[in-house]
């Protein structure tokens, strides 16, 4: 074994040591070009849809008697249906009207059979999932809606339980399954390429909180009992939005608009 004074093992080391660095700048670069290429085309649908929810908080909270009655409604409507409230809602407004405007603009992936089933299933489990992380965060934070109690409730959401829970254990796998065409095998191998599979899991969550940490900020501005429909429109017209973006884009830049379309928080 060399000495620690054996110039070989200096150079070694160093060696070593520099392409580490030369390794986490690729990887740095690599997660910001696709988070930068991602919101590029995201800008116009999180803009309107972050603009729409600020339209709902003044309407909720100016707009009286006037606008009271429809909020009203929507809240009865979650508190007797319940969780599947949030399972038909959320599938409805992420899922089955924005691949209804996919396929009519020619956009659907293929096979069109399983990206529909698998849309359905995810954007219901993702119902079921925020629906539990809404009353988790109520009974954690309280039913507050002061700027305290919401920063609470987005930094829990964002930064807690989606990049420590969601994101590791169901929307990456999911997504990675997906994007191996639906072949477990092929899945399997692709969990072998952990660059790639830390890619995806960095991009998805940069993406996400510069989307969705304003979003959050307009959803636990209401009362527990309006925040899941407000979720749901909000994420309709985003999803909606980002298709008709998507219409324009080449190939290259589909990629980017799935990770951003990918990136909806729960």
């Amino acid at each position: 074994m060399p000495s620690a004074a054996d110039p070989n093992t200096k150079t070694e080391t160093a060696s070593a040591g520099g392409s580490q660095g030369k390794d986490s700048d690729s990887f740095a670069l690599e997660v910001v070009k696709v988070v930068v290429a991602g919101l590029k085309q995201c800008r116009v649908p999180s803009c309107i849809s972050l603009s729409v929810g600020i339209a709902l908080v003044l309407a909720f909270y100016v707009g009286g008697s006037s606008t009271q009655p429809a909020f009203d409604a929507m809240a009865d409507l979650q508190q007797s249906w319940g969780i599947v409230f949030s399972m038909v809602s959320t599938c409805l407004s992420a899922g089955i009207l924005p691949m209804m405007l996919q396929l009519l603009l020619r956009q659907m992936p293929k096979p069109i059979h399983h990206h529909v089933a698998f849309n359905l299933v995810f954007w219901t489990l993702v119902g079921v999932i925020v629906d539990l992380l809404y009353k988790l965060n109520t009974f954690l934070h309280g039913e507050g809606t002061d700027p305290l109690t919401i920063a609470r409730k987005v930094a829990f959401d964002q930064f807690v339980f989606n990049p420590f829970g969601i994101f590791p254990l169901f929307t990456v796998p999911l997504f990675r399954w997906r994007d191996c065409s639906f072949d477990c095998n092929k899945f399997k191998a692709s969990l072998q390429d952990r660059r790639g599979v830390a890619l995806q899991y960095c991009s998805l969550n940069l993406s996400n909180w510069c989307t969705w940490v304003p979003g959050c900020s307009v959803v636990y501005s209401f009362p527990t009992s309006l925040q899941l429909p407000i979720f749901s429109i909000i994420v309709f017209f985003f999803s909606i939005l980002l298709t008709i973006v998507s219409k324009s884009a080449t190939s290259s830049q589909s990629d980017s608009l799935e990770a951003c379309k990918d990136g909806v928080s729960v």
